[in-house]
């Protein structure tokens, strides 16, 4: 730019030097000159404002598109780590899921351990069929049983020292229906368990007549959720819906025979159940409805109605400890007792026939305290107490002992506590109540006869019980040493602690004795089981009764 002003510096003067010096033109041209210089500056002016805005918005551009890099670059940087962020969480959550797949996995594989234990102790899983695309099980067993037995009673001296010798029989068949449906049903056919249910066996050396089969078995079960242990509704003639024990072959019969069956119906719901991968734990509660028998009111028949029992049950299940707190209620237990009257003074001779309760009928175990309410001979024996209330606590702790030589063995505990909630009675002189015959009450007991003396008869309404076993064994087979069942049990069970009617028939039959039992089992072949048992107790009446039993057991089933 400065060049361009020199240069033009230069024609001016030329111009000028040229012209003589002539002032007047001169002054007008250098007017002229500055003008067109002062317009030229200004167009500089102009010129370098234009640029410097220029540069502004090209600065303004550059700091823009910077910024909008910079923006782009934090965004991608942001979306970046967002990504990275959300694919550690993924990584986590796969991680989370692997672990949990991982804890299925192991809880599955104890399930099926446990499952390949239960399998082991219960029989064969039958014959598994379709019927117009409902699923059936058939099973069935046959057990053959050599029983020998002494008889020490001492409040019996015609009877001390018998011994028996019986070759007994044991046939079941059944089917079952539904499998994992909402609906699911089932029957079963057992020899004996007639007139006493606690007994299936029946005797083989009997002029080789054939035995009498019946149904032990028959119910149905509606399970409405998709979780089918939520909720069961079963009716008919049920198995046992109450918890008698979890691990091995043994369970308690303080309360029931492991071979009686009620019927009725019974309502079981799980209120707790811990997530898959977790310990073990859940929480049940079952309440059943009972009917032994129903006598209709006629004439001169005596005391009628429905022989019935209540039962509630609220238990847990873990891993290492399962219990259960029971309560039963049997009401009406004196129906059917028929007590004759006769007054000849009045010309009133009643025609009514004595008979006993009916849950005193010939050949069902009887060994609750009663008394004779009619003539003598006890044609019209009763029950001393009409109602039965008992509490039930079970107990059983179980431990699993690592050891592959003995099939991963399980040892444990079961405790068992019964009392029965009976009103007092008043006593007698004699030691008798009001209302019995002492010539046939077995269960009344001497009193003093100073007032110093007890003034209500004993009461003879607690029992309880310990079982000490171990489960050992190969449950899948495949070594020689196959599942195997070793306990031993102890009970003292005084008189009324249980309705004895229903109670074991094996170690005490029924109730008012104290001993112990001494068992094993060992699975030779899947479908085939050998078993010994020992009994060696004093029993009823008086628990002066030495009895002294042997079990030798083959049983196959399918």
């Amino acid at each position: 730019m400065r060049r361009r002003w020199g240069a033009l510096f230069w024609v001016c003067a030329a111009s000028v030097a040229s012209s003589g010096f002539a002032v007047p033109a001169a002054a007008q041209e250098h007017e002229s000159v500055q003008a067109e210089m002062e317009r030229l500056w200004a167009e500089q002016e102009a010129m370098v404002a234009r640029m410097r805005a220029l540069r502004a918005e090209e600065d303004a551009a550059l700091d823009k598109m910077r910024a909008e890099q910079d923006a782009a670059s934090d965004k991608v940087r942001a979306e970046q780590a967002a990504a990275l962020a959300e694919l550690r969480a993924k990584e986590a959550e796969l991680d989370r899921q692997q672990a949990s797949l991982a804890a299925q996995q192991a809880q599955l594989k104890a399930d099926a351990e446990a499952a390949k234990k239960s399998r082991a102790d219960e029989p064969a899983p039958g014959i598994a069929l379709s019927l117009l695309g409902v699923p059936v099980r058939l099973f069935g067993n046959v057990t053959l049983r050599y029983d020998y037995s002494v008889n020490s009673n001492l409040t019996e001296s015609l009877t001390n020292g018998i011994q028996a010798n019986w070759l007994l029989g044991r046939i079941r068949f059944g089917a079952e229906f539904g499998d994992k449906g909402p609906v699911i049903g089932g029957f079963r056919l057992s020899s004996g368990e007639t007139p006493n249910p606690t007994v299936p066996f029946v005797v083989l050396s009997d002029a080789f007549r054939p035995a009498a089969f019946g149904v032990d078995q028959a119910w149905a079960t509606v399970r409405p959720f998709a979780d089918r242990d939520r909720l069961q509704l079963t009716f008919g003639r049920m198995k046992n819906p109450f918890w008698r024990g979890s691990v091995g072959t043994v369970r308690t019969q303080l309360m029931w025979d492991d071979d009686v069956n009620p019927a009725g119906a019974a309502l079981t719901a799980q209120f707790y159940k811990s997530p898959m991968g977790s310990a073990p734990f859940k929480i049940e509660n079952t309440i059943g409805y009972m009917q032994i028998t129903s006598l209709l009111d006629q004439s001169f028949v005596g005391l009628t109605g429905v022989v019935s029992g209540l039962g509630e049950q609220l238990r847990f299940l873990s891993k290492y400890v399962d219990g259960a707190v029971s309560y039963y209620e049997w009401i009406n237990l004196n129906t059917g007792l028929s007590v004759p009257t006769a007054q000849p003074a009045l010309g009133f001779v009643s025609t009514q026939t004595p008979t006993s309760a009916f849950l005193l009928s010939s050949g069902l175990q009887q060994t609750n305290s009663v008394v004779n309410y009619g003539p003598s001979g006890g044609a019209a024996t009763g029950f001393l107490d009409p109602t039965y209330k008992t509490l039930n606590p079970t107990l059983q702790v179980h431990v699993p002992l690592k050891n592959e030589m003995a099939g991963d063995p399980d040892a444990y505990v079961l405790l068992d506590y019964a009392h029965n909630f009976l009103p007092n009675h008043v006593a007698t002189a004699q030691g008798n109540l009001a209302t019995p015959s002492p010539a046939t009450c077995a269960s009344c007991t001497p009193v003093q006869t100073s007032s110093t003396g007890p003034k209500s008869a004993p009461h003879y309404d607690d029992g309880f019980g310990v079982t000490l076993g171990t489960r050992l064994g190969d449950k899948t087979y495949k070594r020689a040493f196959h599942p195997m069942n070793i306990w031993v049990t102890y009970r003292y069970v005084q008189n009324d602690a249980v309705l004895s009617t229903f109670a074991d028939s094996d170690l005490g039959a029924g109730t008012g004795y104290r001993g112990f039992c001494l068992g094993t089992n060992y699975r030779i072949f899947e479908n085939l089981a050998a078993s010994v048992q020992y009994f060696d107790f004093m029993g009823y009446p008086l628990m002066e009764n030495h009895v002294q039993r042997l079990f030798l057991d083959m049983m196959g089933d399918f």
